[in-house]
């Protein structure tokens, strides 16, 4: 539970979101190929772990926010609204 140790969770770049824990007990690699993210977890030390989470291209990194409550801890990473896709007009050429 996330009320046990602290957490450090910084953005590397522009789509990669890095949580690190200097007490965990556990170690794990995990990457799900059909969603929009890779998680992966691996151990620094016997009770250490850093985890990153691929964002989404349409991940607003400017709005992140973390809580823990009952031991849980979510991170909210808000989505930027879909860029008008403007219709473009294309001259046909007769020959």
């Amino acid at each position: 539970a996330c009320t046990h140790f602290p957490r450090q969770l910084t953005l590397k770049g522009d789509s990669v979101l890095v949580m690190k824990s200097p007490n965990w007990k556990r170690k794990g690699e995990e990457e799900e190929g059909d969603c929009c993210y890779i998680r992966l977890e691996r151990r620094e030390s016997p009770w250490s772990f850093v985890s990153k989470f691929r964002l989404p291209e349409d991940a607003d990194v400017g709005v992140v926010a973390a809580r823990c409550e009952n031991g849980v801890l979510t991170v909210t990473v808000k989505k930027q609204p879909p860029s008008e896709k403007k219709a473009k007009s294309v001259q046909v050429a007769i020959a």
